[in-house]
């Protein structure tokens, strides 16, 4: 089993997995018409979709007032988007042609629309984190939310005064096939990518929020064009029921639990691979930065700093989501080696002398062994061994040269150089930004990696350095206080460039 998978969650993965498939057979081969003479019942489906549309609009408004009270733009939008994905179902039920209505259209245009309309309340929640609109939007969540209560009250009231005035768009209209083709192309986007945050941060409820997910897509696609009562029907009817219930489950969890649903949302409504990452950390992880932090507390957030880094130039090189994971346990594990590093040594405030800086060195054959003495940590021993390799041969401590040196080692090495630079030493300042884009451009080729500069200065350029670190609290009780030096020393000599 792989790291960190525990077996329920396994088991949600490969029902993520085979649910989109085993679906689509049933769509497909009975979107026909093929009717079910046991369910041909108008008030059996106006009760079904009456409660299960209730029950989901009030774990939607338990979802907002939570995010309103925490103060969370991501939690109360999330609650505002599963309040709209309930209200329209409410609208499809309460319009059942046979029931409180008439034959209409109102019924069909509800249903059209559901899927549509919860993308777009969700969507700074559901687009890149680094999307100039969404961050617009977090920040003015109030607003956001607010609006979208309003016109879901607004529209839903309009619907069920004009239910049997109103025209649905066919299926096989441009209209029609567009919202589809939204409500199929949005779930799937979302389903995938919680997919690619589970397996950088091993949480379950990203898994849980994927196969969600691609329910609600598919309740679009067997919402069109199949006959009413046919088996068909009622599938897309369930599909919604299972999507707008997977994405609350966590919040009803909470609420029975009594515990914060913030925190057990936030693997959900989370975008950012580092902050899933930090979700899903092994305790090992945590308890070796600990360690670090008792032992040198600038050489625990010097690995801060460089995990956070390398996690940000690996999504610019485009690394697939299981290379982020065990990229950023290389890179916050880098120096784990240390903790065996005589104190005498590690803190020595003047230079070092040749047999003190080979000491040095062999934190990183340290700090390997240690890695695969765990299975957890085991995928990530090689880039703590070698992340002073260099592509001239002259690194240690297995002197690779470029074609040896994995794309996720440079980085680390590349990303644990400009911190060194670009912090206090005991010999001199911190260098600047543009000093230390020099060194490293002069470097190109014999101490670093061509492209793993160019993505280190382009992610610095666009995203700034490191100053306020996400992974703050990696390794540290949120209660205790944070230590700070009385002075400047030298966080990673080794990691300097060469005189």
């Amino acid at each position: 089993m792989s790291e960190g998978l525990r077996p329920p969650a396994a088991l949600m993965l490969r029902a993520a997995l085979l649910v989109l498939p085993a679906s689509l057979v049933v769509t497909v081969s009975l979107a026909g018409g093929l009717r079910s003479e046991f369910f041909v019942s108008p008030t059996v489906l106006f009760l079904f979709i009456l409660v299960v549309a209730s029950l989901c609009a009030i774990g939607g408004l338990v979802v907002l007032k939570a995010g309103w009270s925490r103060r969370s733009a991501e939690v109360a939008i999330f609650g505002a988007a599963i309040v709209t994905a309930s209200a329209l179902p409410l609208v499809h039920g309460l319009t059942t042609p046979g029931v409180l209505f008439t034959n209409n259209d109102g019924t069909r245009l509800a249903a059209f629309l559901t899927v549509p309309s919860t993308l777009v309340v969700a969507f700074p929640v559901l687009a890149g984190h680094n999307l100039a609109m969404a961050k617009v939007l977090l920040r003015h969540w109030r607003l956001w939310t607010i609006g979208a209560l309003a016109v879901t009250g607004v529209g839903s009231m309009f619907l069920l005064r004009t239910a049997e005035s109103l025209s649905a768009p066919s299926p096989n209209s441009p209209i029609g096939i567009a919202g589809m083709t939204l409500s199929v192309a949005g779930m799937g986007w979302w389903a995938a990518r919680q997919l690619r945050l589970y397996v950088i941060g091993r949480q379950p409820g990203s898994v849980i929020a994927a196969v969600a997910a691609i329910y609600l897509g598919l309740s679009a696609v067997t919402t069109a064009g199949t006959e009413p009562y046919s088996i068909a029907f009622w599938a897309s009817h369930f599909f919604d029921a299972i999507g707008v219930f997977g994405l609350i489950v966590g919040a009803l969890m909470a609420y029975r639990r009594h515990e914060a649903i913030g925190d057990v949302l936030g693997p959900v409504i989370n975008r950012d691979p580092i902050v899933a990452l930090e979700y899903g950390l092994h305790p090992l992880v945590h308890q070796f930065v600990s360690e670090l932090d008792e032992k040198d507390p600038i050489t625990r957030d010097h690995v801060i700093r460089v995990g956070e880094l390398a996690m940000r130039v690996g999504e610019r090189a485009g690394l697939s989501a299981s290379r982020l994971r065990a990229l950023g346990i290389g890179a916050l594990m880098h120096d784990v080696g240390k903790l065996f590093t005589p104190d005498e040594i590690l803190n020595k405030p003047g230079a070092l002398t040749d047999d003190e800086f080979a000491i040095i060195k062999d934190h990183t054959k340290w700090g390997a062994e240690l890695m695969m003495s765990s299975p957890i940590l085991a995928d990530s021993a090689n880039f703590v061994r070698w992340h002073h390799e260099r592509p001239d041969g002259t690194g240690y401590p297995d002197q690779l040269t470029s074609a040896e040196i994995p794309l996720e080692v440079a980085i680390i090495s590349v990303c644990d150089t400009w911190d060194a630079m670009t912090f206090d030493r005991q010999y001199r300042e911190a260098l600047s930004p543009h000093q230390a884009s020099a060194i490293l451009t002069k470097g190109v080729g014999t101490q670093w990696s061509e492209r793993a500069v160019n993505l280190l200065l382009d992610e610095i350029h666009k995203g700034g350095p490191v100053r306020t670190p996400r992974l703050e609290q990696v390794g540290r009780n949120p209660d205790d206080e944070i230590i700070v030096d009385d002075g400047p020393r030298c966080v990673c000599e080794d990691a300097l460039p060469q005189s």
